[in-house]
């Protein structure tokens, strides 16, 4: 079994002069059921020796803190027991329809 953790940050408004978020962001982490238990100690641990107690978004909004994070991943990572991914939007540079309602035609 495959565990797939996805999270988002920003809103998807594409309405930034009227408050919407500058950004839409998302972030992937996938582990599979035989190294689960041992990620979720090593990231615990982890988040334990840097001091973050708090939901991410509950911290300081400090670029350190997300590279933190992502160095905790890592190691993971290069040995083969998480998989990340992440993408992000600027609203401001976007032309996609992802931001712009549209009925769906069949």
């Amino acid at each position: 079994m495959q565990y797939l953790f996805v999270d988002e940050t920003g809103d998807p408004s594409n309405k930034v002069d009227l408050g919407s978020s500058r950004y839409f962001g998302m972030a992937l982490l996938q582990v599979g059921s035989d190294n689960y238990s041992a990620v979720r100690k090593v990231i615990s641990y982890y988040r334990w020796l840097s001091g973050m107690f708090a939901e991410l978004k509950k911290l300081p909004q400090k670029t350190i803190v997300g590279l933190n994070v992502l160095r905790g991943i890592m190691p993971l990572a290069e040995e083969g027991l998480v998989y990340a991914s992440g993408l992000y939007i600027d609203k401001t540079k976007y032309g996609g329809r992802y931001l712009t309602w549209s009925d769906v035609t069949a």
